[in-house]
C-alpha cells in the first residue's frame, strides 16, 4: 500500500533521506514521524495505532516475538532501505528499537 509518492532519494553516506515535503505529508497522513538509523541504513516510520497493534497481537502468537516485531515494522514503514527487513543484522537491531516509537507516559493508579 505504498504510494509512489513517498519514495525517497537515496544517498550512499547515509541511506534514505526524505525530503521536507514528503516528512510534511507523512505527518498530515500518520501523525509523528520517526527516522530510524541502523548503522549505515535508514527508514522512515509513523507511530503505530491501536489498529496495527490489534492486527499484530490477533495474527501473531503471543510467543513469537520476532514475527510481532517484524509486522510492526512492516505496517510503521513509510520508506526506506529494503535491507533494513531483509539483512537480518539490521532486522534484529531494528526490532529492538520498534516498540520505542511508543511514547511511555506515567500512569497512576488510586483506589478510592
Amino acid at each position: 500500500m505504498k504510494d509512489q509518492a513517498t519514495k525517497i532519494e537515496e544517498t550512499k553516506e547515509l541511506g534514505h533521506i526524505a525530503t521536507a515535503e514528503q516528512i510534511k505529508e507523512w505527518k498530515r497522513l500518520h501523525g509523528d514521524v520517526h527516522r530510524m538509523q541502523v548503522h549505515d541504513k535508514a527508514c522512515y516510520l509513523r507511530k503505530p495505532t491501536r489498529k496495527i497493534l490489534a492486527m499484530v497481537h490477533e495474527t501473531v502468537p503471543g510467543s513469537d516475538y520476532l514475527g510481532r516485531q517484524e509486522l510492526k515494522l512492516e505496517n510503521c514503514w513509510l520508506a526506506g532501505d529494503e535491507e533494513i527487513k531483509t539483512n537480518d543484522d539490521y532486522f534484529l537491531n531494528a526490532c529492538t528499537a520498534i516498540d520505542d516509537l511508543i511514547p511511555t507516559y506515567l500512569v497512576e493508579l488510586a483506589k478510592k
